[in-house]
């Protein structure tokens, strides 16, 4: 699963809206629709740390792949 997606996944699953995470984070919904749809992969760390704190995640949930249950 690549970023994009699983930034999304993680979004889904708490319920959230793209434009409430773009809120939460303050990255406009625009450039974090493009981040799901893996149509930016110039993201930058910082704007990762962002959204990892918008989902009250750690950096690492989003780098990494899910483990299997």
């Amino acid at each position: 699963m690549n970023l994009g997606k699983r930034i999304e996944q993680i979004r889904k699953s708490k319920g959230m809206s793209r434009s409430k995470l773009s809120f939460r984070c303050l990255i406009s919904e625009n450039h974090l629709r493009l981040i799901e749809q893996g149509k930016n992969e110039n993201v930058t760390i910082k704007n990762l740390q962002k959204i990892a704190d918008a989902l009250e995640v750690k950096l690492t949930d989003l780098l990494e792949e899910p483990k299997a249950a």
